[in-house]
């Protein structure tokens, strides 16, 4: 730390800063100021005083800094519901159901896999070698060929908000999973019926994501089930359903030789009342397109829009 000493003036040799030693070091206004506060040893009051809307300039400047939030870069771009949605379609009728695809070796956690930008090379690879007879008894734990319903989910999520440990973990902790991230809020299983495009619906044996409801009730998704990934609908009763067929067209459509091995895409219709639902709040997913009111069959076919664009 350097001695305060005014050219010319011996009197203040020796004289140390003690006072805001780094401001004096770094603002030479406020070492100027110091320096000549001192003669003999003696402080002049006068001059300190007019230190002190400097130094609550520089605390105020200091609480702001402090009380800014750290945890988003402020230019950083904003993700919408749309976003994730792109991505969840990413793996859709190209991507097998693999026992364990997406965890690590070790089976508690993401695997390389779920943590990587974009589908992996192998996902499709090992798909174009399999017939309508794929079973899922002589691939379990292939995790590098495939994803099962969380590696899938734990995927999408990195691809959205990329961290250092992803996101996978059991069926039955998806939910709070999120929750605990402070991402949203939880409906019980018996209060979920309300579906909107992006809601992602868990229980104890599977997750799946929402693409929103039809005008019959019946809802379309996104989830990875055997055989694979791909788009369903759910039934109304045992009668077709408006989301059964929207599945049925976009799957035929859009993923033919998927479809012609694997072409049954409905579910069962207690998937609107067996899962808990999280919905994403609208500050760290907001909707400017609007998908959050509009039914299933509007949001289809905007996504797929979107689609037809990108691979032009």
């Amino acid at each position: 730390m350097r001695s305060l000493q005014a050219p010319g003036n011996k009197s203040h040799r020796g004289i140390k800063c003690v006072l805001f030693p780094r401001w004096a070091d770094t603002c030479p206004l406020i070492h100027g100021y110091i320096e000549h506060s001192f003669g003999g040893g003696v402080v002049r009051i006068k001059s300190l005083v007019a230190l002190l809307p400097i130094v609550i300039a520089l605390l105020i400047l200091a609480a702001i800094k402090i009380c800014t939030p750290a945890h988003k870069a402020p230019d950083a771009p904003v993700k919408t519901l749309k976003q994730f949605l792109q991505i969840a379609l990413q793996p859709v009728g190209e991507t097998m159901y693999i026992w364990g695809g997406g965890w690590n070796m070790a089976d508690n956690a993401a695997g390389p896999e779920a943590m990587r930008i974009g589908c992996s090379p192998r996902w499709k690879e090992f798909f174009s070698r399999q017939t309508s007879a794929y079973s899922l008894r002589g691939t379990a734990y292939m995790i590098h060929d495939g994803l099962d319903c969380t590696g899938y989910l734990g995927w999408a999520l990195y691809n959205l908000f990329p961290n250092d440990t992803g996101y996978v973990t059991w069926a039955s902790n998806m939910v709070q999973s999120l929750v605990s991230r402070n991402w949203g809020l939880s409906a019980y299983r018996g209060s979920a019926r309300d579906l909107q495009a992006g809601d992602i619906m868990g229980n104890e044996r599977h997750v799946w994501i929402s693409l929103g409801v039809c005008a019959d009730g019946s809802a379309v998704m996104v989830h990875a089930s055997p055989p694979g990934v791909m788009i369903n609908g759910t039934r109304s009763g045992y009668r077709a359903s408006q989301a059964a067929a929207l599945a049925e067209q976009y799957m035929r459509t859009h993923h033919p030789v998927w479809y012609a091995r694997y072409p049954n895409c409905a579910q069962d219709e207690s998937y609107l009342y067996t899962f808990d639902r999280f919905r994403w709040s609208a500050e760290i997913l907001p909707d400017p397109d609007g998908y959050r009111a509009m039914r299933a069959d509007a949001i289809l076919a905007d996504l797929f829009r979107s689609v037809r664009k990108a691979r032009q």
